[in-house]
């Protein structure tokens, strides 16, 4: 029986020694498994960093522009009504013009007004002195005509 606890010592000792070669592989290939994990997580913060320096850049950038969009919001906002206030007074301008063109045109129809009568007055003496003062233009320059022709035939002979 001594042999056969001996065998089984044995056995159990060999057991024990497969066991932990077993555990230390085991261990072994955790490590490395952890090891690869613990790069894959230095990688993947590595990355996740330098998303945030891109996002905070991004947010940057949007905070920039909407700065200046801001700013320009205003500058239109101020364009806009300095636009309507000249607006208001080109339209008072434009009303002032028009009453004064129409007081304008009044005072020339008033003088217009005034002259016709002369107008035709002057066209009248026109029409009735024009005829004989032709008649009598024609008669002289025809006499005229008559008077050198006559010299001339006394003065050849």
């Amino acid at each position: 029986m001594d042999i056969m606890l001996k065998i089984a010592a044995l056995a159990a000792l060999v057991s024990i020694t497969l066991l932990a070669l077993m555990a230390i592989s085991s261990l072994s290939k955790f490590n490395k498994s952890f090891e690869i994990i613990l790069d894959n997580i230095k990688r993947v913060t590595t990355d996740l960093n330098s998303v945030k320096d891109k996002i905070s850049n991004l947010v940057d950038g949007m905070n920039e522009l909407r700065s200046e969009l801001s700013y320009k919001m205003r500058e239109i906002s101020e364009l806009k009504n300095s636009t309507e206030e000249s607006l208001r007074h080109f339209n008072e301008m434009s009303i002032k013009v028009k009453n004064t063109t129409e007081k304008f045109e009044n005072r020339v129809d008033q003088i217009t007004g005034v002259f016709k009568p002369f107008e035709i007055l002057i066209e009248s003496v026109y029409d009735k002195i024009a005829p004989p003062v032709n008649q009598s233009a024609t008669f002289i320059s025809a006499a005229i005509k008559a008077i050198g022709v006559f010299a001339s035939k006394v003065t050849n002979r």
